[in-house]
């Protein structure tokens, strides 16, 4: 972003959001499931906050690896077994991961995805399956 945040900037930001809604309406691209609403809702206020964290513990432990001068990293990878059943809870699971510093989904199979991490004990906090069970949470299971 460039940092400038004028009245004019924000006011065609928010125009050019409702015309890209109303055209998504017009072409029978969006759906208006207040369901949905909810969803979003849970995202903001439950998974988002708890990401962040697990987002910050997981960048104070890739620097301690990395500026640890006894200690080389080593790389593994790893399949982790995913919960989710929907192509949105396996979306959200392997962006979670990636976004998680240290730690990057390289493909998803059916019901695994495959880890490249910066050390064994990243696969392990996955595969303890904490992140598995707030995602199928957040999903709906």
């Amino acid at each position: 972003m460039s940092g400038i945040y004028t009245w004019t900037i924000n006011l065609l930001g928010a125009t050019s959001v409702i015309i890209v809604l109303y055209l998504m309406n017009r072409l029978k691209l969006f759906s208006w499931d207040f369901s949905m609403f909810f969803v979003v809702l849970n995202y903001m206020f439950f998974y988002f906050p708890w990401l962040v964290k697990e987002i910050l513990i997981s960048a104070i432990a890739t620097a301690l690896i990395i500026l640890n001068p006894r200690s080389r990293p080593k790389s593994k990878s790893g399949e982790v077994k995913m919960l989710q059943e929907t192509a949105f809870g396996k979306l959200i699971f392997s962006s979670s991961i990636t976004l998680t510093p240290g730690t990057v989904t390289i493909s998803i199979a059916k019901n695994k995805v495959l880890i490249h991490a910066l050390d064994q004990s990243s696969i392990s906090n996955l595969s303890s399956g904490r992140m598995n069970r707030v995602v199928a949470k957040f999903e709906g299971k």
